[in-house]
């Protein structure tokens, strides 16, 4: 693997990728994200944070896709790089993007908070909830 490329345990820490995700992928996290590096790396979130766009491409050692059996060793690769890229077999692009007006509007509010969305969701409501009394 090349050392050109910085590792995506730069980006993401292998302890906080929920459990149902471990049980899903079989083997060892650490092992996953140690042999994948990144490039192209490229962030831009509003002023107020209420809104975002990551954009990086994932380089994988080992080829994704499968053999067509019978045709002696003829293989259908998915997301070969266009270009040779040191010697990986796999580039992924991956595109995240975010706009949660409400961060605008609560202070101090993280957008880390939001795995529990629902049950985080119904206290932001309520905090932004301004009870009107009645006079009867």
């Amino acid at each position: 693997m090349s050392n050109v490329f910085p590792r995506i345990t730069q980006l993401i820490n292998a302890q906080a990728i929920p459990e149902q995700f471990r049980n899903i992928v079989g083997s060892s996290i650490e092992q996953l994200l140690g042999d994948t590096c990144y490039t192209d790396l490229f962030v831009n979130v509003s002023r107020e944070g209420d809104a975002g766009f990551y954009s990086l491409l994932l380089l994988l050692n080992e080829p994704i896709g499968f053999e067509i059996s019978g045709t002696n060793g003829l293989a259908i690769r998915l997301n070969p790089p266009v270009t040779p890229i040191d010697g990986f077999q796999t580039a992924l692009p991956i595109t995240v993007n975010y706009d949660i007006e409400m961060l605008r509007y609560i202070t101090g509010l993280k957008i880390q908070n939001f795995a529990e969305f629902p049950l985080f969701f119904l206290e932001c409501l309520l905090k932004l909830h301004r009870p009107v009394t009645s006079r009867c």
